[in-house]
């Protein structure tokens, strides 16, 4: 019975490794921050993270197209509210 607990305990120890592993922001450099302001071409309310892709305009007047990757449906709804903020043609800044 012991040897049962040890065993469900190291599998929940590394279920866990996995789980932070999975969510890291590693690749992000969190003392650089850009502002975009655009219209919005699709949105994308799905898990396990939202997607938005906004036209941005360059330099030149030229869109640039920009994929952000956003948080789970859960934690933007609870930040927003709802998923109609983001209609496609609708202009925002992220």
């Amino acid at each position: 019975m012991n040897g049962c607990r040890v065993l469900i305990g190291v599998a929940a120890l590394l279920f866990t490794v996995q789980c932070l592993a999975h969510h890291s922001g590693a690749m992000f450099d969190d003392k650089v921050s850009t502002t975009l302001t655009g219209t919005v071409k699709a949105f994308q309310w799905s898990n396990p993270h939202c997607w938005i892709q906004v036209l941005v305009p360059g330099h030149q007047g030229a869109p640039i197209e920009w994929s952000v990757e956003m948080g789970s449906p859960s934690q933007l709804f609870r930040g927003v509210g709802s998923r109609a903020r983001w209609k496609p043609g609708t202009r925002s800044q992220l």
